[in-house]
């Protein structure tokens, strides 16, 4: 699955709009232990939230445009909130686990 966006003016928004829920993606996934939510997402045509979040880091790759510093503000936003949250993940999995790496 990508970002499928045909108007270039809605990539600022879309992107800001992940960005803003990536960390709790991240955190729902995580605490979930499955991609499956009370049976909603039983279909392996769905992708998990997780599986998403990665993809679209991947395709905002080229958000990263010298000559439109709105797109790229948006696309750092998106990686700041996933790469800030790799700490939280860590700390539950010393949680889980009752002993760190």
């Amino acid at each position: 699955m990508t970002l499928q966006i045909t108007a270039t003016h809605q990539l600022q928004t879309a992107v800001t709009s992940l960005a803003l829920v990536a960390r709790a993606i991240i955190l729902a996934s995580s605490t979930q232990g499955s991609t499956q939510q009370d049976g909603i997402l039983e279909s392996d045509t769905v992708p998990s939230p997780k599986e998403t979040l990665v993809v679209a880091m991947f395709d905002t790759l080229l958000g990263m445009d010298a000559n439109d510093p709105p797109k790229t503000l948006a696309t750092l936003q998106l990686y700041c909130s996933v790469f800030s949250s790799v700490s939280i993940l860590f700390q539950l999995l010393c949680t889980y686990f009752s002993t760190c790496f």
